[in-house]
């Protein structure tokens, strides 16, 4: 994918949340339909993250996210962050040594489905903050698995410094998962470490969700950009 949103940076970690609007409010619906449109390709994950400590117990955590599915047949866009690829990073910072982690038991929901589908971590893209799962087919061989709404990266379009961008993603189960949008604007567009979106403000949306432009064109996914381990460091000590 080209072209993807860049929400958080170490320096911008305690500012403050940013205006969002909870939806259900009949301007809020009229303002954001076009972005609602493509609310059933958020879907949720659960999924048991198993920690490998260098010289140390293992640990099993068990956590969700939400992610964005990306093909018909089950391809899910995940942030790697979320799936427990910082956890290498944070171990070397930490003087831990190597750490891994791996999500296992992976449930995907897709829109109000409350039967989870099985799902297997393709591959990674550590660089890019990116992660792909696939849904398992069905046990039985001669059933079709049933399509999935998606969002198709190669309609992404593309969007200029000052330009609106939405986010999407669903509130916790304390608020009845409601969809939340959240709008903000590109007050970048970095170059390196590779082409990036970086809001004006911060979104605090989290990673993996799915941002857009008002009319509803797919923009790309949140992701989290972080330097190397000793440079993340000093930026920890001397946050800018």
């Amino acid at each position: 994918m080209r072209h993807r949103i860049l929400v958080a940076c170490l320096a911008c970690l305690l500012a403050l949340i940013p205006s969002s609007i909870v939806l259900g409010q009949s301007d809020a619906e009229n303002r954001y339909s076009p972005v609602l449109a493509h609310l059933d390709a958020l879907v949720r994950v659960e999924f048991v993250l198993r920690v490998q400590f260098e010289g140390g117990p293992d640990q099993e955590i068990e956590s969700e996210t939400l992610c964005t599915a990306v093909g018909p047949q089950g391809l899910i866009l995940c942030a790697n962050s979320e799936l427990g690829g910082s956890f290498g990073l944070l171990g070397r910072m930490m003087g831990r040594g190597n750490v891994s982690a791996n999500p296992t038991n992976v449930e995907v929901f897709v829109g109000e489905d409350r039967e989870g589908r099985s799902a297997r971590l393709v591959t990674r893209d550590t660089d890019r903050d990116l992660a792909w799962l696939q849904i398992e087919a069905p046990e039985d061989a001669t059933a079709t698995p049933e399509p999935i709404p998606f969002l198709d990266l190669n309609d992404a379009t593309t969007a200029n410094v000052g330009d609106t961008v939405v986010t999407l993603r669903r509130m916790g189960s304390f608020f009845g998962r409601e969809p939340l949008a959240v709008e903000g604007s590109i007050g970048a567009v970095p170059e390196r470490p590779r082409k990036l979106y970086a809001p004006s403000a911060p979104l605090n949306v989290g990673y993996g969700v799915p941002a857009f432009t008002l009319d509803g064109a797919f923009l790309g996914i949140t992701v989290l950009q972080l330097p190397e381990a000793e440079e993340t460091a000093r930026l920890l000590r001397n946050p800018l």
